[in-house]
C-alpha cells in the first residue's frame, strides 16, 4: 500500500506488527482501544463504557465493554456477525505480550499479570503489583479479531501477509 506524497509503503495491516509511523497512522488508528483520549486529554471510553480499580488490592482493574461495537469487513459495513468481546481483549493481550509476535508496546505490558475474560462483556486486568501507569498499560493497543487474528499461529505472525485479513473495529 502506498501513502503520502513520498509513497511510503506500508508492510503490514496488523497494528501488534507497525514498525513505521506510516503505518502507525493508517493501520493503528483502524482499531479501537479500551479507552482513548479526547482533545483535551481527559480520558473516555472507547470499546469500554465503563473502567474501575479494586479499591482494596489496587492491581486489578475491570472494564465492561459497550454492546455496539463489532468486527466489520470493510467490504460488508453491515454485517454485526462479530461483536468486539472480552474474549477478544484477551486474546489481543496474549498477542501483544508473546515473544513470537514481537510488538513494540510489549515492555508496555509486563506488569500485567493475567487478563481474564469474566463474561463475554467484562474483562479484567490483574497486575503483578501497583503503579501509576497501570490505565495506561492495561489500555495500550488496539483491539484484534480473535476470530480472524486466531487462525495465525503467534509463530507466523512475522511473515503472515496481513493485507488478505479485512477486518477493523
Amino acid at each position: 500500500v502506498g501513502v503520502g506524497e513520498g509513497g511510503m509503503t506500508i508492510t503490514t495491516t496488523n497494528p501488534l506488527r507497525i514498525t513505521s509511523f506510516y503505518e502507525y497512522v493508517v493501520v493503528y488508528t483502524t482499531y479501537s482501544t479500551l479507552l482513548t483520549w479526547d482533545k483535551s486529554w481527559k480520558l473516555q471510553g472507547d470499546l469500554a463504557y465503563r473502567w474501575s480499580m479494586d479499591p482494596i488490592d489496587r492491581k486489578t482493574w475491570t472494564f465492561n465493554l459497550v454492546e455496539n461495537a463489532y468486527f466489520t469487513d470493510p467490504a460488508n459495513p453491515g454485517d454485526r456477525s462479530h461483536p468486539v468481546t472480552a474474549e477478544d481483549v484477551r486474546f489481543t493481550w496474549r498477542a501483544q505480550t508473546s515473544a513470537d509476535v514481537a510488538w513494540v508496546g510489549r515492555d508496555n505490558k509486563k506488569r500485567i499479570r493475567d487478563v481474564e475474560a469474566a463474561d463475554p462483556r467484562t474483562v479484567i486486568f490483574r497486575f503483578d503489583r501497583t503503579y501509576p501507569e497501570q490505565l495506561a498499560d492495561a489500555v495500550d493497543g488496539g483491539i484484534v479479531p480473535r476470530h480472524v487474528f486466531g487462525r495465525v499461529p503467534f509463530s507466523e505472525w512475522r511473515s503472515h501477509d496481513w493485507s488478505k485479513e479485512r477486518v477493523v473495529s
